[in-house]
């Protein structure tokens, strides 16, 4: 879903990871009725984690599940990070820096 909760996102790549080892990737659904959709089969049991990125708007999401018993079915929803934008100046005794090296960096990013 996007970062409100309640839109579901088509044509994002979703994968899905096993201690740390990605085991399954697919595309979810783009129809009005299952815009949003994914669906893995043979799971093995065992603690999952789901990534997703929207290649529409470079936003990315990430949540975890179980599967505990054989033929269980997990319902695991993703809710993407919200986006901002980032402004400010660099300066050097109160003079602006020209051609300054930025790095930005974020944590908590899915």
């Amino acid at each position: 879903f996007m970062p409100d909760g309640t839109t579901p996102v088509g044509l994002a790549d979703v994968s899905l990871s096993q201690n740390g080892r990605v085991i399954g990737f697919i595309t979810s659904e783009d129809s009005n009725e299952n815009r949003g959709k994914f669906n893995f089969q043979g799971v093995p049991a065992g603690d999952f984690t789901i990534s997703v990125f929207d290649n529409r708007t470079a936003r990315v999401g990430r949540s975890a599940g179980r599967i505990t018993q054989q033929g269980e079915t997990a319902n695991v929803n993703v809710s993407l990070i919200a986006q901002g934008n980032v402004v400010g100046q660099v300066t050097s005794n109160g003079v602006p820096v020209e051609h300054a090296l930025v790095t930005i960096s974020a944590e908590g990013s899915g």
